[in-house]
C-alpha cells in the first residue's frame, strides 16, 4: 500500500515537473525548444504558412508558433495564435518515448512518419472547446477527436461531429459520447435524428463501439442516405 501510494505522489510529481515547463498562469516566456515540431497552418485569409510549433496546452484554440526552428535549450521566439487549421509532423514513438531514449528531432522524412491535423472547434453546451484532430470526413460531414500531444492532450471516449454545411458557417460541433452504448445511442440519434436509415442502424447496435472503423461505417452510410438532404 505504502509502495503505491508513493508511486502516486511520485508520478504527480514528475507530471507536474513537465506542466511546469510551459506553465504559470499561462505559458512561460521561455519554452523548451525541443517541443517545437515542423508544421504549417492555415490563416483566417486562407494563406499557408509554415514553421515550428506545437499545440498550444494553455490555450486549447490555439497553436504556439516559431517561424525558424528553435535553437539551444530554451526559445522566447514565439507567438500564440489562432488559426483555421494546423499540421504537425512529428514521430510519435521518438514523442512517447524521450523521457527514457533522447533522439534528436530531425525535419528529415524518414524521421517524420506522423502527421496531426488539428481543427479549433466549439463545441455545442461549451463542453471540450479546443484542437480537435480530424479522425475522418467525406462530402457530408466532418468527424473529430481528441489526440495525444506530449503530456498535455489526452485521447478520449468522444467523437465531435459537424455537417460540412456547419463547418462552412463555423457552427458548433456535437459530440457522440462512445463510453458506453447506452450513452452512445442516445447521443447519435440525437444528432442524426433527422436521417431515418442512420438512426434505424444506431438503435440496432451499429457503430459501436468507438474504432476507426465504425466511425467511418457512420460518416459514410449518412453520406450515402442523408448527405444531400
Amino acid at each position: 500500500m505504502k509502495k503505491t501510494v508513493f508511486l502516486t505522489v511520485l508520478n504527480l510529481v514528475m507530471a507536474w515537473s513537465v506542466q511546469a515547463q510551459f506553465l504559470q498562469r499561462g505559458l512561460n516566456k521561455d519554452l523548451p525548444s525541443d517541443a517545437f515540431v515542423k508544421m504549417m497552418y492555415l490563416t483566417d485569409n486562407d494563406s499557408i504558412v509554415t514553421g515550428f510549433g506545437f499545440p498550444d496546452p494553455v490555450v486549447k484554440n490555439r497553436i504556439v508558433y516559431a517561424k525558424q526552428q528553435p535553437e539551444g535549450e530554451i526559445t522566447q521566439d514565439w507567438k500564440s495564435l489562432r488559426v483555421k487549421y494546423a499540421e504537425f509532423y512529428y514521430n510519435e514513438i521518438v514523442m512517447l518515448t524521450r523521457d527514457l531514449v533522447e533522439v534528436e528531432y530531425s525535419t528529415d522524412a524518414e524521421f517524420l512518419t506522423d502527421t496531426l491535423r488539428v481543427y479549433p472547434l466549439r463545441i455545442k453546451g461549451a463542453v471540450a472547446n479546443g484542437l480537435k484532430k480530424i479522425g475522418y470526413e467525406n462530402e457530408a460531414i466532418q468527424m473529430f477527436e481528441d489526440f495525444y500531444w506530449d503530456d498535455h492532450f489526452f485521447p478520449s471516449q468522444l467523437v465531435y461531429v459537424r455537417t460540412q454545411e456547419e463547418a462552412a458557417t463555423d457552427a458548433s460541433t456535437f459530440v457522440l459520447n462512445y463510453n458506453n452504448e447506452r450513452a452512445f445511442k442516445r447521443s447519435a440519434k440525437r444528432f442524426f435524428k433527422a436521417c431515418d436509415e442512420v438512426v434505424q442502424k444506431i438503435e440496432a447496435g451499429a457503430y459501436f463501439p468507438k474504432s476507426k472503423k465504425n466511425i467511418k461505417a457512420l460518416a459514410d452510410d449518412y453520406a450515402a442516405w442523408c448527405g444531400q438532404q
